[in-house]
C-alpha cells in the first residue's frame, strides 16, 4: 500500500513517505498502551514518524508535546527550548490561561506573601493544569532520541517510574508517552523487562520499502536540481533508510564521499577486532559468522554473545527479533568482500572501497 502525505513536510523537505503498517501497528497499540517505545537504526524515520504521527492523527481535543533531547543534550543554552508544543487547541489554552491569571492576580492582592498563601496559591495552579489535562480526551508526550539523555540509568528508571504511573493512575490515564530511541539503547539495556507490565508496547521503524524509498529520493533530489549520487550507491552504502539520502549525497558533491567510507571501514574493523577478543575467536571467523548472520542464515546468538554485544555497543549492527542486522550496508559489503575475496579488513579499511566494488557484491 502506499502512504505519500504532503500536507507534511518532512527534514528533508519532501511528503512524508510509507509507514503504514508501522501507523497501523501504533494505532492498535495506543487502544490499550500508555507507554510506546520506537526503535530502530540510526536515520531510519523515528523520530519524523513520531512527529508526522502526533501533528497529523490527532483531534483538535488532543495536546501533543515534544521533548526533543537532542537539543538539551546539544547546549545548555537551548535547553529550556527542549519542549515544543505542537498541537494545542487554542480555546483550551486561553481558558487554563485565565484561570491561571486569576490565581496570579489573588495572590498579588495579598502581597507580602506568606508560605501558607504560596502553598495555596501551588495548589490551585496545580488543580487548573490537572483540570486541564482532565479535559482533554488524549495527551501525547513525545520524549525523541531518548538515548541521548545523560545517565541512561537515571532515564530508565526515571522510564519504568512513569509508564507504572500510567499504567496504574486513574487521573493519568488520558496520557500517552511516546518513546523514541536507538535500537542499540534498547538491546543493551533492560529497557524490556524493566516495562514489562506497563501497559507498554514497542514498535520497531526501520528501512523504508523499495518503492517509498525510490519516490523519497526522487521528490529530495528533483527539489535540489537533480543529484549526483545515484540511487543505488546510496542503498550499497546506507541501504534504505531515509535520513542518510541527504548525509551521502552532501558528502559526495563535497568530495568526501570516499573519506566517509574509509571513517566507516575503520570503525568496523575497530569493533570487529574488540568484539573478536571478547568472543576469543580469530578476525576470519567472526567475520565468515557475521556475513551469515546478516544474510539470515544463523541466529544472532550463534555469532556469540560477547561479540554481539559489542557489535550493538560500537553501533555496527542490531538485533532484530533472532536476527541481527547491520547499522549501514556497507558493513556488510565490506565483510562480504573480506571472506569472499580474501581483502584483509585492515587492507579494505586502509583503501576503502570504489563504486564498483559496492555494486558488484
Amino acid at each position: 500500500m502506499l502512504l505519500r502525505d504532503c500536507s507534511y513536510v518532512t527534514g528533508l523537505s519532501t511528503c512524508f513517505y510509507d509507514r503504514a503498517g508501522e501507523l497501523g501497528e501504533l494505532e492498535r497499540g495506543l487502544r490499550w498502551a500508555h507507554t510506546i517505545i520506537l526503535y530502530g537504526p540510526r536515520s531510519s524515520g523515528k523520530s519524523e514518524f513520531a512527529r508526522y504521527y502526533v501533528s497529523r492523527r490527532l483531534g483538535s481535543d488532543v495536546v501533543a508535546v515534544v521533548f526533543d533531547a537532542r537539543r538539551k543534550r546539544g547546549t545548555r543554552f537551548f535547553e529550556s527550548l527542549g519542549v515544543e508544543v505542537v498541537h494545542l487547541d487554542e480555546s483550551v489554552a486561553l481558558r487554563a490561561l485565565d484561570a491561571i491569571l486569576k490565581i496570579l492576580e489573588g495572590l498579588r492582592a495579598n502581597m507580602p506573601l506568606d508560605l501558607r498563601a504560596l502553598t495555596h496559591g501551588a495548589r490551585e495552579l496545580y488543580k487548573v493544569l490537572l483540570s486541564v489535562v482532565s479535559s482533554l480526551s488524549e495527551v501525547y508526550v513525545v520524549v525523541d532520541e531518548a538515548h541521548l539523555l545523560e545517565e541512561r540509568g537515571a532515564f530508565i528508571r526515571d522510564l519504568e517510574a512513569v509508564a507504572g504511573a500510567l499504567a496504574k493512575y486513574r487521573e493519568l490515564s488520558n496520557i500517552r508517552l511516546l518513546v523514541t530511541s536507538s535500537e542499540g539503547f534498547i538491546s543493551t539495556t533492560d529497557v524490556y523487562s524493566r516495562l514489562r507490565g506497563y501497559s507498554e508496547k514497542f514498535i520497531a521503524v526501520e528501512e523504508l520499502d523499495e518503492e517509498h524509498f525510490k519516490m523519497l529520493y526522487e521528490e529530495y533530489c528533483s527539489k535540489r536540481g537533480g543529484c549526483i549520487t545515484p540511487l543505488n550507491i546510496i542503498e550499497a552504502i546506507a541501504g534504505r533508510l531515509p535520513g542518510y539520502i541527504a548525509e551521502v549525497e552532501w558528502r559526495a558533491r563535497s568530495g568526501e564521499l570516499e573519506s566517509f567510507i574509509k571513517v566507516e571501514l575503520k570503525k568496523l574493523l575497530r569493533a570487529i577486532v574488540e568484539a573478536s577478543l571478547a568472543e576469543g575467536v580469530g578476525l576470519e571467523q567472526l567475520a565468515r559468522k557475521l556475513v551469515m548472520a546478516f544474510e539470515g542464515s544463523i541466529r544472532y546468538y550463534e555469532v556469540g554473545l560477547k561479540a554481539v554485544e559489542v557489535l550493538i555497543e560500537r553501533n555496527i549492527a542490531y538485533e532484530r527479533g533472532l536476527t541481527m542486522k547491520p547499522q549501514l550496508a556497507l558493513y556488510a559489503r565490506a565483510l562480504k568482500l573480506a571472506v569472499e575475496k580474501g581483502v584483509t579488513l585492515d587492507n579494505l579499511a586502509e583503501r576503502g572501497f570504489d563504486v564498483r566494488e559496492l555494486l558488484e557484491l
